[in-house]
């Protein structure tokens, strides 16, 4: 074997090594949640990022000046509420390819339902065609084309920053499980926030962290939080799709500690959370969250937020954040997945219910 052959080979074992770290993971501005976005900004969907500043804004007025009385913009206005309100009309727009709109997986029966359409999916073909028109007459492709060069400035930083830790390994390695793909996706008229959403086809469980810019800029361009989008965002969205249906498995038996929201529903709701199994959900993913941050980024960073959290009422991860440090991740010989330390988690809610009044 020649010099020549042995550096090739060398070249193409540091590219594969490379190209394993990162390629399940792809950032980008994606043209179905613009489209989304736009709908909805021209519907005056309460839910979006609130800077005045954004010259982006301005620009799709003066796009989309004749189309603000659009049937899908008067359809967005009436159905938000019941069908396309939070991370449902994300699920929602990925489930369809542009620029025909063909359906690109299935809906579950969970979908069907968060959409209040499990009895008929006449809704879901309404909403479709009108999307569809608004999609065609407004030209909105060229919109989205023209724009190319602005998604990949605000995308490059981010696209930097998390290229500089292998998130997607960590994450599968830590939860002992494996999807198909992941996907951050960066919408700039999203509100200063995040959503997780899952969409499964033949070739797996595919996950989609959808994150909104800094909501307080004053800058003309949307400016994304590229430090805390890992730790913040990132950790914590895709940890959803680890953390809920462990949950979901378990919830006959966690219901039965449902008295402990109690004494911090009230601080849940100002976060806009309601509910002893969403209580439950946020309280296993912040966990996992506080845990992977010591990993990645340190114990002062993990105790930052450990402690915010706690403060924000989430007072479970007092007991929870333990069994994942001390337990799970001290015996993984044992314990290869999550699912298998609920039952500690159950007892120790159990516990914590003698205190229920």
């Amino acid at each position: 074997m020649n010099i020549k052959t042995i550096l090739n080979a060398f070249l193409i074992l540091i590219f594969s090594f490379s190209y394993g770290q990162t390629k399940k993971l792809k950032i980008y501005t994606d043209e179905r949640i613009e489209l989304l976005n736009v709908i909805q900004y021209l519907s005056n969907y309460p839910i979006l990022n609130k800077s005045e500043s954004l010259e982006y804004k301005k620009e799709i007025e003066i796009f989309f000046k004749d189309f603000k009385n659009h049937n899908a913009v008067s359809l967005n206005k009436k159905v938000y509420r019941n069908f396309l309100g939070f991370d449902r009309a994300v699920n929602y727009i990925l489930h369809y390819d542009l620029p025909n709109f063909n359906v690109n997986s299935e809906f579950n029966n969970d979908e069907l339902q968060n959409l209040n359409a499990l009895e008929s999916r006449d809704s879901l073909n309404l909403i479709r065609n009108e999307f569809k028109d608004f999609y065609e007459k407004s030209n909105f492709h060229l919109f989205f084309k023209n724009h190319s060069n602005f998604y990949k400035k605000i995308n490059k930083s981010t696209i930097a920053e998390l290229n500089n830790q292998n998130v997607i390994s960590i994450l599968e390695k830590h939860y002992g499980i494996k999807n198909n793909s992941y996907s951050i996706i960066l919408a700039p008229l999203l509100h200063d926030g995040g959503y997780e959403v899952d969409i499964e086809n033949a070739k797996g469980k595919n996950l989609y962290a959808i994150i909104g810019p800094i909501s307080d800029n004053i800058n003309k361009t949307p400016v994304f939080d590229t430090q805390n989008i890992l730790s913040e965002y990132v950790i914590h969205e895709f940890s959803h799709s680890f953390c809920n249906p462990i949950i979901d498995q378990y919830f006959d038996k966690l219901k039965q500690s449902e008295c402990l929201l109690n004494p911090i529903e009230s601080k849940i709701k100002l976060q806009g959370y309601k509910g002893w199994k969403t209580c439950l959900y946020e309280h296993l993913v912040r966990a996992n969250e506080i845990v992977l941050n010591e990993i990645v980024f340190g114990k002062p960073k993990s105790d930052k937020l450990y402690n915010e959290m706690i403060n924000d009422g989430w007072i479970y991860l007092a007991g929870m954040v333990p069994i994942i440090k001390d337990e799970y991740l001290k015996n993984r010989n044992v314990y290869k997945t999550e699912n298998e330390i609920m039952t500690l988690i159950v007892k120790y809610l159990e516990t914590e219910k003698k205190n229920c009044h």
